[in-house]
């Protein structure tokens, strides 16, 4: 009878075991997942500052520093990789990722604000860029999409995966948005060449006839 007992007992201690590693696993995915969807914003960022590095070279100062932060907050990302390759105690990981989340969530603010003001500085420009309000709203999407997801997060609330399948699919279409953005750009910045060379030959023509 005793034997059986603590066969029972030996028994239960493994489930139990089995158990938490189960959990472990699962918590561990989960923050690989989120680490996967924080490296993509972070690439989005680094797209943005391209952007904004090419068409305002002016305030290359701010846009410098920008691209620091963004360096910086890499820098925190792999330190998270590091704790889920570590296996360090899930609180641990757990609060790194959630710090994380708040350091994108501010470098997205902080670019936004910078293209807020340069457009507010530029009097000149009554009617923005196509290719910038495009910009400018998908850069709005993609900060209500992370705050939903950081709520969720800070109180620990359960996302479904039909939901979570949605955040990943609206974030892999925001970055659409921005590579289909500099496409267009590009082809902006051809046709304006285009125009510019065929007013030289133009002028040229012109000359021709005049002599």
């Amino acid at each position: 009878m005793g034997v059986d007992l603590a066969y029972l007992e030996l028994l239960d201690s493994n489930l139990e075991l089995q158990e938490k590693l189960v959990q472990e696993e699962t918590c561990n995915n989960a923050n690989r997942k989120k680490i996967c969807t924080l490296e993509r914003e972070i690439n989005t960022c680094e797209q943005y500052i391209s952007y904004l590095e090419k068409n305002l070279g002016e305030q290359e100062d701010e846009i410098e520093r920008l691209k620091v932060d963004c360096q910086s907050t890499l820098c925190e990302l792999q330190k998270c990789c590091d704790f889920l390759e570590l296996k360090e105690a899930l609180v641990v990981q757990d609060k790194c990722i959630i710090q994380l989340e708040d350091i994108v969530s501010k470098l997205k603010k902080h670019i936004h604000d910078f293209f807020i003001s340069k457009r507010k500085m530029d009097v000149n420009a009554e009617i923005l860029n196509p290719t910038e309000e495009i910009l400018l709203h998908r850069e709005a999407v993609s900060d209500c999409l992370a705050k939903i997801h950081l709520f969720f997060d800070r109180n620990e609330i359960p996302i479904p995966q039909n939901i979570d399948n949605i955040f990943d699919a609206a974030t892999q279409n925001l970055d659409t948005i921005i590579w289909h953005t500099k496409a267009l750009q590009n082809i902006s910045v051809d046709q304006v060449n285009q125009i510019e060379e065929l007013q030289i030959l133009l002028d040229v023509a012109l000359r021709g006839i005049n002599l």
